[in-house]
């Protein structure tokens, strides 16, 4: 910077003492090369927090800002820190910010401070800023209160390799007083490592998102930077209307945003037409959660199970089968894309909430042992009377799996009876006239696989994407109160696109089809190339 703009002054700020007196070190070594006399180091590189109000001699606003802020998450940022920070930066013309907001978030506040009027910033952060709930008070008080240029991510590496999370640039300006700028937004994606120094490091002419003519928006192949523009004012219209994520900018492929288009209002989020929550947590999986090691020939009979937390060495419960439920766990537990009942192994201990109905029983004995070992103590079983007693199983014809790898994550319930189902899906109701067959339909199309990729969360980096009920509502899913999805066997995918893009009134309906299994394929590979 010092060589592009000779009089600059330039300051840094450190919190790290030894991060600190190597970046000073390295300054005068530049000085001396350049054969420039050096000012104190002390006085550019400055050991502190940038955070705070005041941290050592430098002037109160810069003309450029650059900046690569800690990767905190919000769980590990100490109570009273969290406060004063919302307190002082977080009070905004444009709205609330999450309390719930990684540290980092709070160094796009400060750029109100120490950014001068018309002056740019280029932040190195995460990118769950882009799709997660914390982050839309800081995607409005970027577009309301200072103007985003790029956003910029790379789909070819992992920038930080022991991070748990994903890197991005984004570039942005201060406004002059009075004068806001029209600029659009660019949003850059990177499609060769850094290291590839046989790339060439150009950037083509940057594409509307908007009405998309396929043929004239094919990107230069291989290039090395894929662009899409998109107009401020259409960002912070989806902000208000709870709108598509702006990862979708950056990772959709065009085939994607076509269909999105085209289907206008026959495509909405799933939370529009369903209830999506969480499953059920016990509290206590060790003991709730029982293995079946023999049925009893008499249906009035006790099983024979064993708590999941059980060492082998103890002897199994003697258990009831009106105290047992089938327990859905994990979805390495089922077959296909269907769920029945008779095909869940697991069993989750439905014991009556008297003591009196339990005395003299192996599960009075289980519960004695529980409360002995501290487990009933546990804070998770604290809201219940008496603490073994469970919720009842909700009766919920979808499910979808809450942490995403390559495969289907929407199941079918059939047959009749209770299942408890776990936390680690989600339950999805739908409301009629919408069915559970017309949702598996969009969930399960190729379409929906490749939606996840984009509405979804990565999981802390590790190849996997998480579907919290909040981020799987957001998915596009046929309006069943407009157009009606035909039924097709769930095991067969190619009936499944056929029926979900027909109802689509998609054209062309095969070819579609293939540049959508391309597109999921890249999108994979682009999962695993940045996966810890």
């Amino acid at each position: 910077m010092r060589r592009a703009i000779p009089n600059a002054e330039i300051i840094g700020i450190e919190r790290d003492a030894t991060a600190t007196h190597l970046a000073r070190l390295r300054l005068i070594a530049e000085d001396l090369a350049d054969g420039r006399p050096f000012a104190p180091v002390h006085e550019r590189v400055v050991c502190g927090d940038g955070l705070e109000q005041r941290c050592g001699a430098f002037a109160d606003e810069f003309d450029v800002v650059v900046a690569n802020p800690p990767y905190v998450r919000q769980e590990r940022i100490d109570a009273p820190t969290k406060s004063a920070l919302h307190a002082r930066l977080a009070t905004l013309e444009s709205g609330p910010v999450s309390k719930r907001s990684d540290l980092f978030v709070y160094f796009f506040l400060r750029l109100r401070e120490i950014l001068a009027p018309g002056g740019g910033a280029a932040i190195v952060t995460s990118n769950s800023w882009l799709h997660t709930a914390y982050g839309a008070g800081l995607r409005r008080f970027l577009l309301r209160e200072l103007e985003i240029v790029t956003v910029l991510e790379t789909n070819a590496e992992r920038w930080f390799g022991d991070a748990h999370v994903h890197g991005l640039v984004v570039v942005l300006r201060r406004p002059r007083a009075l004068h806001r700028s029209a600029t659009p937004v660019d949003f850059v994606v990177r499609t060769t490592a850094l290291d590839d120094h046989g790339a060439e490091p150009t950037v083509p002419a940057a594409r509307p998102t908007g009405p998309i003519d396929h043929a004239a928006t094919e990107p230069f192949a291989p290039p090395v930077y894929r662009t899409r523009r998109m107009d401020r004012d259409v960002l912070a219209r989806r902000e208000e209307e709870g709108g598509p994520p702006w990862t979708l900018e950056l990772r959709a492929p065009d085939v994607f945003l076509e269909i999105l288009e085209r289907a206008e209002d026959r495509l909405v989020p799933l939370g529009e037409v369903a209830r999506v929550r969480f499953g059920g947590k016990t509290g206590a999986n060790s003991f709730f959660y029982v293995a079946v090691e023999a049925k009893p020939s008499d249906p009035e009979g006790e099983w024979l199970v064993r708590p999941l937390g059980s060492p082998k060495t103890n002897a199994p419960l003697r258990v009831p089968g009106a105290w047992l439920e089938p327990a859905l766990v994990s979805p390495r537990d089922l077959r296909g894309p269907v769920m029945r009942r008779d095909d869940v192994a697991l069993r989750v201990l439905r014991l009556p909430a008297s003591r009196e109905a339990l005395r003299g029983t192996d599960a009075e004995r289980h519960v004695l042992d529980a409360e002995r070992s501290g487990i009933a103590a546990r804070p998770s079983l604290q809201g219940r009377e008496p603490w073994w007693n469970l919720p009842p199983s909700p009766d919920v014809p979808l499910l979808h799996s809450l942490i995403v790898d390559e495969r289907p994550g929407a199941f079918l319930v059939a047959g009749d009876g209770r299942v408890w189902i776990d936390a680690n899906f989600d339950l999805i109701t739908p409301t009629p006239p919408a069915s559970a067959a017309s949702l598996f339909a969009s969930l399960a199309s190729t379409f929906g696989l490749l939606a996840r990729e984009f509405y979804l969360p990565s999981n802390l980096g590790q190849g996997a994407l998480k579907a919290n009920p909040t981020y799987l509502a957001r998915l596009p899913v046929v309006d069943a109160r407009r157009v009606r999805v035909a039924e097709s066997p769930p095991t067969d995918r190619a009936a499944i696109d056929r029926a979900f893009l027909e109802a689509l009134g998609v054209r062309d309906v095969e070819h579609q089809r293939a540049r959508l299994a391309e597109s999921l394929a890249e999108a994979f590979a682009i999962r695993r190339r940045r996966s810890r």
